[in-house]
């Protein structure tokens, strides 16, 4: 029996994408997930030089550079026009590399641009309904149709619908049961079927099913072990 289809694009077992990622190929047809699984492995493709954040204490606040695999960091990208209002304490892409946010001390706690190989685009409209305090960490769903910002004071997530068109939509619903302390991490499974949150106070990890239609789900069942301390960041794989 063929391990594949008509025109062998698409395989039973998938070819390895080729490395490094700036002038590798991976040919036929892949799910976000596995794109999100060979990046972290540095072997999926990207077009030209990677970029690379930081989020610091000091204005400007979030600084990207150019990163080639060969020749490390290029020129510092220009300043956003409009900067995030305090120290940065978490930045995140967005997968297709089309948006940047930046988690941050101040309202309105997250700030986010388009982003493109020129950089830094027009900052985005604040959302309606602002984290409630410091914003401690941020991330993109893979498919790029969410954000979830983790943050101090209750309820300690805040997630909205993302679009990079339009930027931020209206806040989903706080989850029925809350992290129970500071949100300090937060991430969204590869497939985006669950979110999870690191936060201060015991049980140090929450997590939830996740739906960008529905938002939220029942909270899952607290590990058995538990972290020993307070959760400062959270992965899936």
């Amino acid at each position: 029996m063929s391990n594949r289809w008509p025109g062998g694009i698409i395989r039973k077992t998938p070819v390895t994408p080729t490395g490094p990622i700036q002038t590798g190929a991976a040919s036929g047809v892949w799910s976000l997930a596995d794109a999100a699984y060979w990046t972290k492995q540095g072997l999926w493709p990207t077009q030209g030089v990677a970029s690379i954040a930081v989020a610091h204490t000091t204005t400007p606040f979030v600084s990207v550079y150019p990163l080639s695999s060969s020749t490390g960091f290029g020129t510092k990208f220009t300043n956003p026009a409009t900067l995030p209002a305090s120290t940065g304490n978490g930045v995140a892409f967005t997968t297709a590399g089309d948006a940047i946010a930046v988690a941050h001390t101040t309202t309105p706690f997250i700030t986010a641009y388009p982003w493109s190989g020129s950089g830094f685009g027009t900052k985005y409209t604040n959302p309606a309904t602002l984290p409630v305090s410091t914003g401690n960490d941020v991330t993109f769903s893979l498919a790029g149709n969410a954000i979830a910002v983790a943050h101090t004071t209750s309820p300690f997530v805040s997630v909205y619908p993302w679009n990079v068109s339009t930027g931020f939509g209206t806040k989903f619903t706080n989850p029925a049961t809350l992290p129970t302390g500071n949100g300090n991490g937060v991430a969204f499974t590869p497939a985006g079927d669950a979110i999870a949150i690191a936060h201060a106070t015991t049980p140090f990890i929450t997590a939830y099913p996740w739906s960008v239609g529905s938002g939220f789900g029942t909270k899952y069942t607290n590990p058995t072990t538990l972290p020993a301390s307070t959760g400062n960041g959270v992965a899936f794989v």
